[in-house]
């Protein structure tokens, strides 16, 4: 119990922005669609030391579904949060453990071994030799999150209003994830998704030619002094993966 309490008391910033997307969402809720929707926070390795976070579009599906209408009653927006908050935090014996726990699993309902986005990571991991990826505890050493935390249960990514609602908030926790888990390097698999999210940091992310899928590279520095590498990457579905990965593992090595 003390253990939870911790990394809630950790968490809190998060947990309070990602509360407030919600709330805007149930606000908003005559402008979206009644379809269900999933939340998402960031997921932490155990063995997590800096080396690398990975950042993707929108969740492509998650935990259960809950209707807009919902998010604009506090009790339902409560346990909403609760929900999200533990989906992101469980897992024995690491929440990202779920990665290899489902890598070529045909019996699930979803197979990261099928996921051009896990298989870039897992050989972005492996090049750059954060782990070693038969290790099934390799994705233990990343955090991982997207862009926006609200998405269709479903799958897919969320509409343009979905988009517009959440931004704001949305914005406000890439930045707070970000400066608490002070990644040395950063990897945006979002193409050109992430540039609004980054407008106080462009002056130092700037677009790179000569790639066929890395598309921005730079510096992210904060008041704490710690400074992050940053490279931006086409989402990597229907891309030629070996490519795309000796390209970011490049751009890594230049900045670093």
């Amino acid at each position: 119990i003390m253990r939870k309490q911790r990394t809630n008391t950790a968490r809190s910033n998060e947990l309070k922005i990602f509360r407030g997307i919600a709330e805007n969402i149930g606000l908003n809720q005559n402008l979206i669609p009644p379809i269900p929707l999933t939340g998402f926070m960031a997921m932490i390795g155990k063995s997590y030391e800096h080396d690398l976070m990975v950042v993707g579009r929108a969740v492509n599906g998650w935990s259960s579904g809950w209707c807009p209408q919902a998010l604009n009653e506090v009790q339902y927006i409560n346990v909403f949060v609760k929900e999200v908050f533990e989906s992101v935090t469980k897992g024995n014996p690491c929440p990202m453990c779920w990665v290899s726990d489902c890598w070529g699993n045909y019996d699930q309902d979803y197979n990261t071994k099928k996921s051009a986005f896990w298989r870039v990571i897992r050989q972005v991991v492996s090049e750059l030799k954060i782990s070693d990826i038969e290790n099934p505890s390799w994705p233990s050493r990343l955090v991982w999150s997207n862009l926006y935390k609200i998405a269709p249960a479903a799958g897919l990514n969320p509409s343009a209003t979905l988009c517009n609602l959440q931004f704001n908030g949305c914005k406000d926790l890439l930045i707070e994830e970000i400066k608490t888990y002070k990644p040395k390097r950063l990897l945006f698999l979002t193409g050109g998704w992430v540039n609004d999210f980054l407008t106080d940091f462009s002056h130092n992310i700037k677009s790179v030619g000569g790639n066929n899928y890395v598309e921005q590279i730079g510096n992210m520095k904060f008041n704490h002094g710690t400074e992050t590498a940053v490279v931006i990457v086409a989402h990597p579905q229907g891309k030629k993966e070996t490519i795309l990965v000796q390209e970011v593992v490049k751009a890594f090595d230049n900045l670093l």
